[in-house]
């Protein structure tokens, strides 16, 4: 996915890392040159309660084995790219989660999402 959106010329590159120092909980810096910045996420794998778990299987086996099985998150890592086009506008692609935050740097919700395989809008 990608986004373009024109940004004014203070706001750059340097802008965004700082915005990303102050609000990218959990997004490390994994690249950085003079035209673009990477970042990534690493989110660890959950599994649910397990006093919970213990709860339901007394109640009955199918509560229980529900519960295990939907409560399981498997982990993910989400990725965001930055980078200088050659108008000098920024131009964010990665996750949605990363656009999500870049769509906060820029500032409004215009940003365009596209797709690699045609799965959003």
């Amino acid at each position: 996915m990608e986004s373009n959106k024109p940004i004014d010329k203070p706001k750059g590159l340097k802008d965004f890392k700082n915005f990303m120092s102050l609000n990218g909980d959990g997004w490390v810096l994994t690249n950085s040159t003079k035209l673009m910045v990477g970042y990534q996420k690493n989110i660890q794998a959950e599994k649910g309660n397990c006093l919970i778990t213990v709860i339901l299987l007394l109640l009955g086996i199918i509560p229980g084995l529900l519960y295990l099985y939907f409560s399981y998150q498997s982990a993910s890592t989400k990725q965001l790219a930055v980078s200088v086009d050659e108008d000098g506008c920024l131009t964010a692609s990665g996750d949605e989660d990363g656009l999500e935050l870049y769509n906060q740097f820029a500032g409004g919700d215009s940003i365009k999402k596209d797709s690699w395989f045609g799965l959003f809008e």
